[in-house]
């Protein structure tokens, strides 16, 4: 399998343990008294976790290499991939050895969002100037708290009722078009040496279809779903709305990973 496709995985599977860990972890903190089904999902947010740090590590295909990168914390690629292992014996040790204690729920959820931010990190590199940008970062944040709301909607760990549920989903996943939105529209900002992938290229050219796939399960899918609900006042079908978007950031993961990566240094960025 290809480098692309490796990093592709690894940025859908680590946004994806992120975000199990985050609800098994926030779910127990603030329903200390509730009962402990949130615990299950630790399990697969460790599995998770650990499958995105080993699909680099055995992509690489040298040990040398590995320790290179393990060895080196400072790095994009090796906080990223530490901060994945990390998340992972968390959502284990939260799912084994969950003794009540809040503090290990708390230091989880931070630890969640440690492993989103790093690995947002990994792509923010000069060389990649279209995704040189902290709005790629609010987005990861924004997909993983989205996906944390669906499995509290899931499993019933809201305690504001279904119409405060439903608007507090519609808000989140709103944040997540506008993102994407100024996410693309930023591009046209670039300075004419960093226009290596323009917003044209993703609206109308070789990236549209991939582009606009991912808009409509990440954001309109989800949001009509939302809107429906609303209107009749009980929860949507989460099951659906998850299968959606979990869908788009899947191609999200791909579209990052197309884009191109250039070896010369890029003088007058605008970096928002």
């Amino acid at each position: 399998m290809n480098t692309k496709w490796n990093m592709t995985f690894f940025m859908f599977i680590g946004l994806a343990g992120a975000c199990m860990l985050l609800y098994s972890s926030a779910a127990g903190y603030f329903n200390r008294y509730s009962s402990t089904k949130h615990r299950i999902y630790a399990l697969p947010a460790g599995v998770s976790c650990t499958a995105a740090a080993l699909i680099v590590l055995l992509g690489i295909n040298d040990f040398s290499r590995m320790l290179n990168i393990l060895m080196r914390p400072y790095s994009g690629l090796s906080s990223a991939v530490l901060a994945q292992v990390a998340a992972a014996f968390a959502g284990f040790i939260l799912f084994f050895r969950d003794s009540g204690k809040q503090t290990l729920k708390a230091v989880s959820v931070l630890l969640s969002l440690v492993s989103v931010f790093c690995i947002a990190r990994y792509y923010m590199m000069v060389a990649r100037p279209a995704l040189d940008t902290h709005i790629l970062t609010m987005l990861f944040m924004a997909a993983v708290i989205f996906g944390t709301w669906l499995l509290m909607s899931l499993n019933s760990d809201f305690n504001s009722g279904a119409e405060a549920e439903i608007k507090t989903g519609l808000g989140i996943v709103a944040v997540c078009g506008i993102l994407l939105a100024v996410f693309v529209a930023r591009m046209a900002f670039l300075t004419a040496e960093d226009r290596i992938l323009s917003a044209h290229k993703l609206i109308a050219g070789d990236y549209s279809i991939l582009f606009w796939a991912l808009a409509v399960l990440l954001f309109f899918v989800p949001f009509a779903l939302l809107i429906i609900s609303l209107a009749k006042k009980r929860i949507c079908m989460p099951v659906l709305c998850g299968a959606s978007f979990a869908a788009g950031v899947f191609l999200l993961s791909v579209l990052i990973n197309q884009m191109p990566v250039v070896k010369d240094s890029i003088n007058n960025r605008i970096i928002f």
